[in-house]
């Protein structure tokens, strides 16, 4: 990479790292400008196929009353969860770092899943209308929740019962927060009731906290008198039948409707059949036309060719239903390149379902960062990177336009503005601004609203570690604005 000239000797930069820093710190018009010289002298080559043809959409699922209610709750369960963690901690004497990492990274998981099954239902109904209008499907999504699946099924065979219903991988990852990693027991070194501190071999014999345990058992009843949905992929093929959509995913096991009503858990692949095999056979039947619907995981979002080839009878237009949203740029761009490829007779249609819980725009936000800053770096466009999905970049926050409200954030945390005059002053200073603006202000006049509430460094504490020193940062500046007002 030295050989390009790009840093060392002669150059601006006197190493990479350098000139990495520089870079970045300019942001994706640096990358653009950098790409185009690159590619001007020769240097650099980058293959895409275009988007042309294709027509992308951004189809927002609003949250019925139903689903509101089932968020809510969903949103108390977790609150309370934080709490009784933070009291299972002080009660056992454990350290608090390890299970608050992991009861962030769960909750993460938890809601980015609830909101993929809650919008399985467009899915479906996006599907039937395609399929009316003679098209056939494909339905993208990332994780197939087998994991959770697995976990339940062995959960019941401990019991000495078989898994007869489908899991709700939602709950299976609240479940496995509460069940594995909220302290119930002394921790070593922890003080005794009868004092002194346990050693390596006493921790062994000791037993529960009980306040801790009723505070698990509770935390269980509570989550289990929620109805959650199931995973979104077993609500899609549990609608249409295994007989009519062609799962190409990396599960070994799923569920299967009996002529009884019920399900039972059965594995894909049957007599010896490997799992690339079956997954073959179901693309064979999906391109021969005998199945109209087909579902793919990250397992099958590389190598696998679903677009309307003439060479095979299914020559149907493609809808490509994005569900599940990809962290990665290129993953979601490999996932596109599924049914979108040379050699076909239709370009597909591409349909990204985004729900209108402000949690999964600021996630929204963050592919579309991705994606641009992809056609930035690869082919000195930052548009290049999405093809025509124009729709999603609307949801990028990380532009002038975010830094703006998020500045007028700063001005109300440190003028203790109220609510109604931040919104007066927000409206004036963003009627001309793009769409999408509005909501992260929303999103800043509720973090405003709640800062009331906060009370010390201990709620601090309970925020994710990189957002408890953007808090610390936020509150320095502030206190340094103030002061500098007073003088």
């Amino acid at each position: 990479m030295s050989r390009l000239g790009l840093w060392g000797r002669g150059t601006p930069f006197p190493d990479f790292s350098t000139f990495a820093a520089k870079i970045e710190r300019a942001g994706v018009g640096a990358m653009e400008l950098l790409a185009m010289d690159m590619k001007a002298r020769g240097m650099f080559v980058s293959r895409m196929l275009a988007f042309t043809g294709c027509s992308f959409e951004v189809r927002e699922c609003t949250l019925d009353q139903q689903n509101e209610r089932l968020y809510d709750e969903a949103v108390e369960l977790w609150d309370d969860m934080l709490t009784a963690l933070e009291k299972c901690v002080d009660m056992c004497g454990s350290d608090g770092a390890h299970p608050l990492r992991l009861y962030w990274g769960a909750h993460q998981s938890f809601f980015k899943q609830l909101l993929n099954s809650i919008k399985a239902r467009n899915a479906i109904d996006e599907t039937e209308e395609a399929l009316r209008q003679g098209k056939c499907v494909v339905i993208g999504l990332l994780s197939t929740g087998e994991a959770k699946a697995n976990e339940a099924a062995e959960r019941e065979n401990r019991a000495g019962r078989e898994l007869d219903s489908e899991v709700s991988t939602p709950q299976e990852i609240a479940r496995s927060l509460i069940e594995q990693h909220l302290p119930t027991t002394r921790a070593e070194g922890a003080p005794r009731d009868g004092g002194g501190l346990t050693n390596g071999f006493e921790l062994l014999e000791q037993p529960a906290v009980p306040e801790a345990v009723q505070i698990r058992d509770k935390l269980l009843r509570r989550l289990d008198a929620i109805d959650m949905p199931s995973n979104a992929l077993d609500l899609v093929i549990g609608h249409f039948g295994v007989e009519h959509v062609a799962e190409m995913t990396g599960r070994k096991m799923r569920f299967v409707k009996d002529g009884a009503g019920g399900t039972r858990w059965e594995a894909r692949a049957q007599n010896g059949v490997s799992q690339d095999q079956i997954n073959i056979a179901e693309k064979d039947a999906f391109m021969g036309g005998t199945k109209r619907v087909a579902i793919i995981s990250d397992a099958a979002s590389s190598g696998i060719s679903l677009h309307a080839d003439p060479r095979f009878a299914n020559t149907r237009q493609r809808l490509h239903i994005t569900l599940e949203l990809a962290w990665s740029a290129d993953k979601m761009l490999q996932q596109f390149g599924r049914t979108h490829r040379s050699n076909q007779i239709t370009a597909p249609h591409y349909v990204l379902l985004v729900s209108n819980v402000g949690g999964e725009k600021r996630f929204a936000s963050s592919v579309a960062r991705r994606l641009e800053m992809l056609g930035a770096i690869t082919r000195g466009d930052r548009r290049g990177g999405h093809g025509a999905a124009a729709d999603l970049v609307q949801y990028n926050l990380d532009t002038v336009h975010g830094h703006t409200a998020l500045a007028l954030m700063f001005d109300a945390v440190a003028e203790k503005s109220e609510a109604a005059a931040l919104w007066e002053r927000a409206l004036r200073m963003l009627q001309c601004h793009r769409q999408g603006v509005p909501t992260l202000l929303g999103l800043a006049v509720v973090a405003v609203a709640q800062k009331k509430q906060a009370q010390g460094n201990r709620d601090v504490a309970r925020l994710p570690q990189g957002l408890q020193k953007y808090v610390l940062k936020l509150r320095e500046w502030a206190s340094q604005r103030q002061s500098g007002s007073s003088r």
